[in-house]
């Protein structure tokens, strides 16, 4: 088969792209499949609706897989102000959600910390920004919010993107960048459980278990909009467990739509597991396909994407970290496979903005 051209698209070009995403639990009537990968592994997770149409089927079950290789064009990130950022509607939470956390919500006043808060046992303690302003412009600290936290799960309210004086007394590994006293925004976070399924867990037969939803942040350096982080507090995950976990400090991640090329078709193999009750479908043959992995990076989703409704045709995204570190390897080609009813029309390529 031939290759697919693929050009990367900028902030100007009106484009829809309504990947097929993880629909959230109340999302019932949602038709849209994913096929999803984590870490450098290729592990693949299928997430189906009840409402799932026949070609879902087709084209969840074939999951993709990796193998080595070399050379390629590297999609690299383009971090902090600069590049083609994907249009996008980042999941809002109510101020009053934020309140029920525990964050400040009452001391932000137009995006500025009004008086000083400790939070988390004194792990994150926020004060006034004093008289200094920042070189970052709260849109762009705003839209480097939405950018941090799709690879988090997570949901924001723009009115508490904030500018304060941050001190974090977390240790972060691998050279996270240290805030002490220092001029930061900072976008805090709520992660919900979406369309996680917990399977039961919890309920009366569970004695030790407990479930508190922690709160986020984003916080970047208000002078270079550089030395991003995220910050979770102390608290479980979303399905809850039987201790408390955290506080903890990460790198912040960007997630990238990145090209593929497709290079070819191969048989496609039945899967090894299907859900209770349902039927293995007919796999005639399934699309092999050639992308390159930025350096540092490692995969996040792929699957059919919609456009006005219809699938048109595959992306697939990568996370990778804002600002990569030096130990990076180089970029590296690796191939994959998706199902041959999934229509061979490329999602737009760029930064993913906060869509979930």
């Amino acid at each position: 088969m031939g290759a697919i051209s693929i050009q990367r698209l900028g902030l100007a070009a009106p484009v829809d792209h309504p990947r097929a995403r993880t629909p959230r639990a109340s999302d019932g009537s949602s038709n849209r499949l994913i096929v999803a990968m984590f870490d450098r592994t290729m592990s693949a997770v299928v997430t189906l609706t009840p409402r799932m149409r026949p070609l879902g089927w087709l084209a969840a079950f074939a999951l993709l897989a990796s193998c080595s290789g070399g050379g390629g064009k590297s999609a690299t990130s383009t971090y902090p102000t600069a590049g083609s950022y994907l249009p996008g509607s980042p999941p809002v939470e109510p101020l009053s959600h934020f309140a029920r956390l525990g964050v400040p919500v009452d001391a932000v006043t137009d995006h500025r910390l009004t008086r000083t808060v400790s939070l988390d046992g004194g792990a994150l303690r926020i004060g006034p920004p004093g008289v200094e302003s920042a070189a970052v412009s709260l849109a762009t600290s705003t839209r480097l919010v939405a950018v941090a936290m799709v690879n988090q799960q997570a949901s924001y309210n723009p009115a508490l993107v904030t500018l304060a004086r941050v001190t974090i007394s977390v240790p972060g590994a691998g050279g996270v960048p240290g805030y002490r006293n220092r001029l930061a925004w900072l976008g805090f976070l709520t992660r919900r459980p979406g369309g996680t399924s917990c399977g039961g867990l919890g309920g009366a037969s569970s004695a030790r278990y407990i479930y508190v939803e922690p709160f986020g942040a984003v916080v970047l350096d208000a002078r270079t909009g550089k030395s991003a982080i995220t910050y979770w507090s102390r608290g479980t995950g979303v399905c809850g467990g039987s201790q408390l976990l955290g506080p903890v400090v990460h790198r912040a991640y960007e997630v990238l739509s990145v090209p593929w090329t497709l290079i070819g078709q191969q048989p496609a193999a039945a899967p090894t597991q299907l859900p209770p009750g349902v039927a293995a479908p007919t796999y005639p043959s399934e699309r092999v396909f050639r992308y390159t992995m930025p350096p540092c990076g490692a995969n996040w989703e792929s699957g059919g994407y919609y456009r006005q409704g219809s699938l048109t045709g595959f992306f697939i995204e990568v996370q990778v970290p804002m600002e990569p570190s030096g130990r990076c390897p180089p970029p590296r080609s690796l191939t994959g496979q998706f199902s041959e009813a999934i229509p061979t029309g490329h999602a737009p390529v760029g930064i993913v903005v906060g869509a979930l």
